[in-house]
């Protein structure tokens, strides 16, 4: 179980990573930051959108684990 004191700071550093999304076009984006992290909060991958291009915070995430070899089961 993560202490409520870490979800909140991991909740902020979402935030943070956010602000670093890019958008793909011209159009309005919403700005988007992921963090994915093991059961007990330590953090393991963070992503934003356009990190990759047109890709949105969630599929970078993943990508990035699944490149790294995180295993997500469980």
């Amino acid at each position: 179980m993560i202490p409520d004191d870490l979800k909140y700071s991991l909740m902020t550093q979402t935030i943070e990573e956010a602000k670093l999304s890019q958008s793909e076009d011209n159009r309005i984006h919403p700005f988007v930051g992921a963090i994915l992290c093991s059961s007990t909060g330590q953090e393991l991958h963070r992503a934003h959108r356009g990190e990759i291009l047109g890709a949105h915070a969630e599929f970078a995430l993943l990508e990035k684990a699944r490149q790294a070899g995180t295993q997500l089961e469980g």
